[in-house]
């Protein structure tokens, strides 16, 4: 996993990142207005294998990109990166089951999930900050094995497994509320 964040202050322009090293379908190669010439998209276009697939928001004019850190092991598949409500932390979900969470300043890990499971943890979401429950820094998780995990992040525990059974669940999203959640 690549963290790329535009040049110049932070609150200037949002955030960038790349999902993986791995070979995504439509990498970025040019920063931009989108095709409709509003601000805000992404010029995709296909690349080489290996190239990072980046996403980024666009100012009206074009900015240059670059790297801030590298995280992950090199070796393990990335599933998905999801930054925290408060943009303090970066989850990853990777190949081997492990999450991953690093602080989103330094590129430290801060936690470590769901430790040698060995199945694809397929996606990642944060619940959102303006969720009902007092609980923060929640973490829910889905894998290809059909188990939907809830994490709390600070202190590493499971706090509700649910399983789907005979199915591969790729797709989880929060309510705006956090009351609830959908997978697919």
């Amino acid at each position: 996993v690549v963290y790329y964040r535009p040049q110049g202050p932070r609150g200037a322009g949002g955030r960038v990142m790349a999902a993986t090293d791995a070979e995504p379908p439509f990498p970025a190669t040019e920063v931009g207005e989108g095709a409709s010439g509003k601000a805000g998209e992404a010029e995709l276009a296909p690349a080489k294998a290996g190239q990072a697939l980046t996403v980024a928001p666009i100012a009206a004019s074009k900015r240059k990109v670059s790297p801030k850190f590298t995280l992950g092991d090199g070796q393990s598949e990335v599933f998905c990166v999801r930054f925290s409500p408060d943009d303090q932390y970066l989850a990853t979900a990777f190949g081997t089951g492990t999450i991953r969470v690093y602080n989103a300043f330094t590129g430290k890990r801060a936690f470590t999930l769901n430790e040698g499971d060995n199945l694809p943890t397929t996606q990642v979401r944060w619940r959102p900050a303006q969720a009902t429950s007092k609980t923060k820094n929640v973490l829910i998780s889905v894998g290809s094995d059909g188990r939907i995990l809830h994490w709390h992040v600070s202190s590493g525990k499971c706090l509700h497994e649910t399983l789907e059974p005979d199915n591969q669940i790729f797709c989880v999203d929060y309510a705006p509320d956090g009351s609830q959640f959908a997978t697919a």
